[in-house]
């Protein structure tokens, strides 16, 4: 599920970040609004969320601060749904020993109980100290694997979120720089490089 869900095309898909860039660009932001919410990625959800807090009253900023704070707030909630799948990764990876403890306690157990009687048969025995250490061996094994994978899709999510917000970053930018560009070259003195 998560080698599914973690994908670049649900969360940053360079179609939407070309259509965006072009609306944001030309300060179409109604225009911006209405593509991201028609786009069921992580990007589309979380521009629908934020870019109505852009305040075209406010030139210098377009109202960033309000935008951040929105973009913020589906963060946090939207990393909650997120996160349970890979917290279950982690999950498995801290249970998996316990069972192969388990699995050694019920193993040595056995063992014990074939050594009880006087005549005990060699072969019975190392079978249950067989299971023991079998047990113990693949508890570690999958608890070595799950925190692997834990910690590449953890990565990996956050990686795509540190995109989104990268994205949206630059195209507030964009509109604030073509609302102010020629405010900003006239505050720049004659013959000094920027």
């Amino acid at each position: 599920y998560n080698f599914i869900n973690l994908g670049k095309a649900k969360f940053a898909p360079a179609d939407l970040k070309a259509a965006l860039h072009d609306h944001m660009v030309n300060c179409r932001i109604r225009s911006a609004i209405e593509l991201a919410a028609s786009h069921p990625s992580y990007l589309g959800r979380m521009l629908a969320y934020s870019l109505p807090n852009v305040d075209a009253t406010q030139p210098e900023t377009l109202g960033r601060d309000g935008v951040e704070d929105a973009i913020a707030d589906f963060s946090i909630n939207e990393n909650r749904k997120q996160m349970i799948w890979i917290n279950l990764i982690s999950l498995v990876a801290q249970s998996a020993p316990m069972m192969g403890l388990f699995g050694t306690v019920f193993g040595m157990i056995a063992a014990f109980a074939t050594l009880k009687n006087a005549a005990a048969d060699p072969s019975a025995l190392a079978g249950d100290i067989s299971i023991a250490l079998l047990t113990t061996m693949w508890g570690l094994v999958i608890a070595i694997l799950s925190v692997i994978a834990y910690f590449f899709f953890k990565s990996r999510y956050n990686n795509l979120v540190a995109e989104c917000h990268q994205t949206a970053e630059e195209l507030l930018n964009a509109s604030v720089q073509t609302v102010n560009g020629e405010a900003h070259l006239a505050k720049i003195p004659e013959g000094l490089a920027v």
